[in-house]
């Protein structure tokens, strides 16, 4: 988890690209993931909720005075360097920025919270590091390592910590799965619905709530410290990370389905309204 959940990248990989004028899919892959990232942080813990807000002042200290030297221009000197390592085997200005992910994620975890809180305040501060002429560069090859090794290795994680006997133990508990799938169409979605209404054509707004609705990361965290807590049945949780799974599967797929119907409706020819010749 960075500045945008995994599961909005994977949901765009299935549906055509938007225009760059319309980033909305990433602002709310953005916004949905950073406030449930901080109520984990403060709520899914066992300290004092004083202790947690002074270690939370903390970490915040830490990420803003990175964020604030990320931010400020580079030496001339220093910026030749990195442009002259990134496309040799030195790869620095990749290095750097894995070191700064894996700093702030350890800090987090040492301080007792989430690594997803470490990780998303890392994706910002990298964001705002890798700027200029070999931004594009950079951003392209942290990608390439985060969609091409770390996330499959999470969905492989997922996996194995799914409870399956649980979720097959009874029928109740599978008809769990569709409806935690409708409530995250529900929750996650239908907002997307009423707040886009007039900023997009309505032709967008279901395919975009469908990719807002995709759901996996958050759901698999926060069902892990549920039934690790004790304040979640083992089968609620696989029956949510199941739901979680079949959002990313089947709401991308529809959305790209949608956009394509209406693509194909738009350059469709017109019937009855050509005069006929002769």
């Amino acid at each position: 988890t960075g500045p945008n959940s995994p599961t909005v990248p994977i949901a765009m990989t299935r549906v055509p690209k938007r225009p760059p004028d319309r980033p909305e899919s990433c602002r709310i892959g953005s916004v949905g993931e950073f406030g449930p990232v901080l109520a984990i942080a403060l709520l899914l813990n066992r300290r004092n909720p004083v202790t947690t807000a002074l270690l939370l002042a903390v970490f915040a200290v830490a990420a803003v005075s990175a964020a604030m030297l990320a931010s400020r221009p580079l030496p001339p000197r220093l910026l030749g360097s990195l442009h002259r390592h990134l496309h040799s085997s030195a790869q620095l200005p990749i290095r750097i920025a894995v070191l700064l992910i894996a700093s702030l994620t350890l800090l987090a975890f040492k301080l007792g919270f989430s690594v997803l809180l470490g990780a998303f305040a890392a994706g910002i501060i990298v964001r705002l590091l890798v700027r200029g002429q070999d931004g594009k560069v950079v951003r392209e090859k942290l990608e390439a390592i985060g969609f091409g090794f770390l996330v499959p290795i999470f969905f492989v994680v997922s996996g194995m910590q799914m409870d399956v006997l649980a979720l097959f133990a009874t029928p109740a508990a599978l008809l769990l799965v569709p409806l935690f799938l409708a409530l995250l169409l529900i929750v996650r979605g239908a907002p997307v619905l009423l707040l886009y209404r007039r900023d997009l054509p309505r032709r967008e707004l279901a395919p975009l709530a469908l990719l807002s609705a995709t759901g996996l990361p958050l759901i698999v965290v926060i069902t892990t410290l549920g039934v690790t807590l004790g304040s979640m049945r083992p089968v609620n949780a696989a029956a949510l990370v199941a739901a979680g799974m079949l959002s990313v599967l089947l709401y991308p797929m529809l959305a790209r389905l949608r956009l394509q119907r209406v693509r194909d409706r738009e350059q469709a020819p017109g019937l009855g309204f050509h005069p006929v010749s002769g």
